[in-house]
């Protein structure tokens, strides 16, 4: 039972850890020219981030 707690303990500081602190900004694609990839890939980036993934 101790051993269950401390790595759940240990992994839930270690999710907080990968998390970014604010949410990023939305992407806006309603320009008349749209998003490039390359700004595509880096919000995506951020909110995989934001959302304690590894992205």
């Amino acid at each position: 039972m101790f051993l269950w707690l401390c790595v759940t303990v240990s992994s839930l500081g270690a999710a907080s850890g990968l998390m970014a602190a604010e949410p990023p900004k939305p992407l806006d694609c309603t320009a008349e020219d749209g998003a490039d990839a390359k700004s595509v890939r880096s919000a995506q980036t951020a909110w995989a981030k934001y959302l304690g993934e590894d992205g």
